[in-house]
């Protein structure tokens, strides 16, 4: 289980950096960073949505991609939705 949760933040890290278009350390962000301070709004964020919705497998719906209603505030609380929806998969 922690090698497959060490995988999907592997994957979430990668896939931030892409959507958001910069070589951002890794080192200088962790699970607790505000994904506003990253550099999300509303138009990537759903961008991002997409991206994950492709590579885990799973859907969003329209209010989870409202970027405004903050349901995913920090890189962590998108792990465990994204490991949530896995779940709920299975």
């Amino acid at each position: 289980m922690i090698n497959q949760n060490k995988e999907v933040v592997e994957k979430i890290y990668k896939i931030i950096g892409e959507v958001l278009i910069w070589e951002f350390p890794q080192e200088s962000w962790d699970l607790n960073t505000e994904l506003a301070e990253l550099g999300f709004n509303s138009m990537n964020f759903v961008k991002l949505g997409v991206i994950l919705e492709d590579e885990f497998g799973i859907k969003f719906s329209a209010a989870e991609l409202d970027f405004s209603n903050n349901a995913f505030s920090t890189v962590k609380s998108l792990v465990s939705f994204i490991k949530e929806k896995q779940e709920n998969i299975k």
